[in-house]
């Protein structure tokens, strides 16, 4: 029977729809834009759950993404969220619950009286979910036996208070659907945290450290403090890849993607930064410590040095005592070089431009900056209105910060021309940010272009990025492999049935 989801679908979402359908336990690693939402709601509708269903996503994927898709299909009926407030009816549309609201929502949820419903949490509320579940659960069973997990990755720390809740109810879930783009955002140990909560250890083993010490060798060491030396890093052994993926191949399906008609065009462009700024740059990696603008800055350690030099490279730093994460005022500015690369760009390009930037200081700086050369930038305040407006394109340029705001939006109409102002640590920003505009229904060619201060730590941030997504990228192919395989040896059964 096919309906508004399912007609049209293109032949990868149709195999990964047949895939959930037939795996009750799935993980459907599609690129980034293949529209898994879309494949996750029509198997929901397909399939008819009893009871609740839950979907758990981050904060703007669950506020934002999937009650646009959900208007989008015309699926309404049943809804709710622990999130926002979906009535359209309301005022309030679209806003976040207010914590009495939330907790009526969480109380309606285990009540058993409340009708079968969908359920839309933020993956920072699966604690309290399962803390709620633990108090009642002498008297009630979890009340979500169908679980979607959107962006699985999120779940790839077997440490993480999340990851250790939804291991609790693991058992209780019947159906669980993972939904990621980018699986081993780090390294391929990501994977055994979103195996085990699949089929709770049969592939991968039950302990993280067995299958840590089964496929992984120590690369470096550090001293415990007690005359020995403890393990920091871990590197994968010869051929882990094949055989991770071996283990847990009918638990997960890839396919291609045709994501956009062009494959984005990604370049850097270099900037070069002022003599007086590159003194301060060169004394701090020399030193540990300059003084600008009569503030001392340091840096104790490694890990803070390699932020300072960030900071500076991008044209700010923050003095001795203040907070980077803090949204006032207290930091230095020290040069513009990349924020005039930026207003060149912005200025050539035929399209609004998106901005992914990383420290607090640019979110403040870009916008008063680029004010000054006439153009208007806004910083991206995870509301669905200004979605609607950057995709109506009434945004020139529209700052978003990768570790909160760079997944599951639907970015691809408002423009194609991306710039990393700073680009970040992590291989999954990276790519998911990308794949705001580079995804389907993008109507244009999509150009990335990395902002590059010569000579300086950002010059090594983007092969190492390279590394971790060929990494990914073996992981996704070996996956794409099996899949076809797959289909390809039910296809030859059938054709020799019909013969």
């Amino acid at each position: 029977m096919r309906d508004k989801l399912t007609a049209g679908m293109l032949d990868h979402q149709v195999q990964a729809l047949d895939f959930i359908l037939t795996h009750p336990k799935a993980a459907i690693w599609v690129a980034i834009g293949g529209a898994k939402t879309r494949v996750a709601l029509a198997a929901l509708k397909l399939l008819r759950p009893p009871g609740h269903t839950l979907i758990i996503a981050p904060l703007q994927v669950s506020a934002n993404s999937w009650p646009s898709e959900l208007a989008k299909w015309g699926i309404t009926a049943n809804l709710r969220s622990f999130v926002t407030v979906l009535d359209p009816a309301s005022k309030r549309f679209g806003k976040r619950l207010a914590p009495q609201a939330r907790d009526a929502e969480f109380d309606a949820a285990f009540d058993p009286s409340t009708p079968p419903a969908v359920w839309l949490a933020s993956r920072d509320q699966v604690v309290a979910l399962v803390g709620r579940w633990q108090q009642a659960k002498r008297s009630s069973p979890w009340p979500f036996p169908t679980v979607v997990v959107d962006e699985a990755q999120d779940f790839k720390n077997p440490r993480a208070e999340r990851v250790k809740a939804l291991f609790k109810v693991r058992d209780q879930i019947s159906r669980m659907i993972q939904l990621t783009g980018s699986p081993t955002p780090q390294n391929i140990a990501d994977l055994w945290s979103q195996v085990f909560l699949l089929d709770g250890g049969a592939a991968l083993g039950r302990r993280f450290t067995a299958f840590r010490d089964r496929f992984f060798y120590v690369a470096q060491t550090i001293p415990d403090g007690h005359g020995g030396r403890r393990p920091v890093k871990w590197e994968p052994v010869p051929g882990a890849l094949g055989q991770i993926h071996r283990a847990c191949a009918h638990l997960a399906m890839s396919v291609d993607v045709p994501v956009s008609a062009k494959p984005p065009v990604v370049r850097r462009r270099f900037v070069s930064i002022p003599p007086a700024a590159r003194g301060f740059y060169e004394k701090l990696k020399r030193d540990l410590v300059v003084e600008l603008a009569g503030e001392v800055i340091t840096a104790d350690n490694a890990a803070i040095l390699r932020a300072r030099l960030l900071q500076l490279a991008s044209g700010t730093c923050y003095p001795i005592g203040s907070d980077p994460s803090s949204r006032e005022r207290d930091y230095i500015s020290v040069h513009d070089a990349k924020i005039e690369a930026l207003a060149e760009i912005v200025k050539q390009a035929d399209t609004p431009v998106l901005v992914a930037y990383r420290f607090r200081s640019d979110s403040a700086r870009i916008p008063e900056r680029l004010a000054g050369a006439g153009i208007r930038a806004e910083v991206f305040d995870g509301s669905p209105a200004m979605v609607d407006r950057w995709n109506a394109r009434s945004i020139p340029v529209m700052l978003v910060q990768p570790a909160s705001s760079g997944r599951g939006l639907n970015l691809q109409q408002g423009g194609r021309h991306l710039v990393w102002f700073t680009l970040p640590d992590s291989s999954e920003h990276f790519s998911q940010t990308n794949g705001r505009l580079a995804r389907l229904g993008q109507p244009g060619q999509v150009e990335i272009t990395l902002l590059v201060c010569q000579d300086t730590i950002d010059m090594a941030l983007h092969p190492r990025l390279k590394t971790k997504l060929a990494s990914q990228g073996e992981l996704l192919a070996a996956a794409v492999a099996y899949t076809q395989a797959q289909i390809n040896s039910v296809a030859g059964a059938s054709n020799k049935r019909r013969r």
